[in-house]
């Protein structure tokens, strides 16, 4: 997509071009001083720009199997925003009618001067622009139904997945074979591409997700985010007499059962896709720049592995997959299989595949995926098998795991499949709970010593001071080897947990960077802590950033690690100075002491997303 200036509406904003393989659509857009409302503030820029998964879907209307679907059909695009999809229909698609719609009545006012712009064509098609509340559509009844409604980049939290669902089911025609949603998503958070996956099912939709290399051209699948789908979704149809047969209980014969499979259809028309290259997967030598394959990207001596990856693998014949590992070493495989659908056998085969071709690896990730508790348990067996050479395993935003699953089942079945030469293990945001942390020692306390783990990170969690029992028994289990300690974002931990951990942290005799941001320590926690902390003399990393410290737990902290001969940094951020931390510049006393500690002594600072959810490893 190529988006360009075309022109200024005074007192208004601008006129834009939009560019689909010289397939152009002209849409206004208010300038940023025009856009506030009373329903949507002027910092509110949600509809007034293109947001990613916009593209996505203007390919999908573009290609073959779209414009067949669109062809003289009522549409209505929700949330329309910009309008560029609705727009590119009406102009280009032999669509019968195009209604744009937003909540926005200051974007409504743009869709309205672009809808001209499209009347001023030659095209036939009826265009107009709507003001559309999701939360006032239903349950209320509507007079106008419409074929197809078309959405992209519309469900961003929990909540709009259902709410989208019941607004668009209003708007289509009932009992109609060709209704139909053809939503283009870009996954943000796993809870919402949870939540998706849950309003599709409730909703009773017939689901198809269509792959990316269909239509999307190559440059444009390199920049969207991992996990972007086009998803289209149709209402069964079922003849009279069939509902009649399925009250009945009647079982149908095989005839019947194939004749009733084809009246539930997805679309109007059989789907084509365009034919994929079948040649077996190669890789060229590692540059800084991706390399395009016909599967996963590749960066460095990196793998990293989408849904659309695995997808494409499994449906074509995986066991002709080849790898030059001559010019290739992959040392990391990054498994992100992020969307609104969880791992499925189909996509354990091709990881499976992808797995055998390699021999090297030593780090594996998997993040922001939707798994449940058996699939992981064989993934485990899976990487156990093929992966002899794994020393670095991290889990980050999984859901779906039962951990505590048959007695904690799935936590021994787990970490006993991960190879013994382990030394790194992440589980952040896993829900990895208090219970869970209590096998995780049995099953640890059982095989010893299976694992020499030099970093431990269990962050964001849910841990609280019963669980930091456990957190203090796995640090005396590993307190001849761990370098990194990595529990941050178990807020509810406490002042209770943080004594607990003080009572072993001494006996960790090698520990260099501890990481207890987050944790809810306040300064009776951090005394608890300091007391058993101030024998770590090996120590070069402390993080106890957003504690609630005020100036007198501060300045302990500083006064204990005056004795550190390694310390390097000593992060306080986001405690005494107020909700948002304070640089220390008006504490002469504070001052004073922190040029004598002589290290780098952090006050005040903003976490980007990046550091947010760095997966580079620990500071050290």
């Amino acid at each position: 997509m190529i988006r360009s200036h075309v022109s200024n509406i005074p007192n208004f904003g601008v006129i834009e071009n939009y560019s689909f393989n010289n397939i152009n659509v002209q849409a206004a857009r208010k300038s940023k001083d025009a856009i506030s409302s009373s329903v949507a503030p002027i910092s509110d820029e949600t509809g007034h720009k293109a947001w990613s998964a916009m593209p996505l879907l203007c390919y999908f209307l573009l290609s073959t199997n779209g414009r067949q679907l669109l062809h003289s059909k009522d549409i209505i695009e929700l949330g329309s925003g910009l309008g560029v999809p609705g727009l590119l229909a009406a102009r280009h698609l032999s669509c019968k009618n195009v209604t744009l719609s937003d909540f926005n009545p200051r974007v409504v006012e743009c869709l309205i001067k672009s809808a001209a712009l499209t009347k001023s064509t030659t095209n036939s098609c009826q265009t107009n622009a709507v003001t559309l509340d999701w939360n006032e559509i239903y349950p209320k009844t509507t007079t106008k139904k419409y074929d197809i409604v078309i959405a992209s980049d519309v469900i961003y939290s929990q909540a709009s997945a259902a709410i989208f669902f019941r607004t668009s089911l209003a708007l289509l025609r009932d009992e109609s074979p060709t209704s139909l949603i053809i939503l283009a998503y870009c996954p943000r958070w796993s809870v919402v591409d949870h939540a998706l996956h849950v309003a599709m099912k409730e909703s009773s939709l017939i689901k198809q997700f269509v792959p990316l290399r269909d239509f999307a051209p190559p440059n444009l699948l390199q920049t969207m985010p991992n996990g972007a789908c086009l998803i289209l979704l149709s209402t069964p149809f079922i003849k009279q007499e069939e509902k009649q047969e399925q009250e009945q209980h009647v079982q149908p014969q095989p005839q019947q059962q194939q004749q009733q499979q084809q009246q539930w259809r997805m679309t109007t028309t059989p789907m084509t896709t365009t034919p994929m290259i079948t040649t077996p997967m190669t890789t060229t030598p590692m540059t800084t720049t991706p390399t395009t394959t016909n599967n996963a990207s590749i960066t460095q001596s990196r793998l990293s592995i989408a849904m659309e990856d695995s997808e494409w693998i499994a449906n074509h014949d995986i066991h002709n997959l080849q790898w030059d590992c001559e010019s290739t070493t992959i040392e990391t495989i990054e498994i992100a299989l992020c969307g609104p659908r969880k791992i499925t056998e189909q996509n354990l085969l091709a990881l499976g595949a992808i797995f055998n071709c390699v021999t090297n690896v030593t780090s594996l990730i998997i993040r922001n995926t939707w798994i449940d508790s058996k699939t992981l348990i064989v993934l485990a067996d899976m990487i156990h098998q093929t992966l002899p050479k794994l020393t670095d395993v991290r889990l980050r935003n999984l859901i779906g795991i039962d951990w505590c699953f048959n007695n904690g089942n799935v936590i021994h079945q787990f970490i006993g499949s991960m190879p013994k030469a382990i030394s790194v293990l992440v589980i952040h945001d896993c829900n990895f709970n208090n219970t869970c942390c209590q096998h995780l020692v049995e099953h640890l306390t059982a095989t010893a010593p299976c694992f020499n783990l030099t970093t431990l990170c269990l962050s964001n969690n849910g841990i609280t001071s019963m669980g930091a029992l456990y957190l203090g028994k796995l640090l005396f289990l590993f307190c001849k080897t761990l370098l990194c300690l990595d529990i941050s974002g178990n807020d509810d931990i406490g002042a209770n947990g943080a004594a607990e951990i003080g009572d072993v942290v001494a006996n960790a005799i090698v520990l260099k960077e501890l990481n207890v941001s987050g944790c809810g320590l306040g300064d009776v926690g951090v005394k608890w802590l300091m007391q058993g902390l101030v024998k770590c003399e090996t120590l070069k990393v402390l993080k106890m950033a957003s504690n609630g410290l005020e100036r007198e737990g501060c300045m302990y902290i500083l006064k204990c690690c005056q004795g550190f001969e390694e310390m390097k940094l000593i992060d306080l951020s986001n405690n005494f100075g107020g909700e948002d931390g304070g640089d220390g510049g008006g504490d002469i006393e504070m001052t004073e002491l922190i040029q004598t500690i002589g290290v780098e002594v952090v006050l005040s600072k903003e976490m980007d997303d990046k550091e947010m959810d760095d997966d580079s490893g620990f500071g050290l």
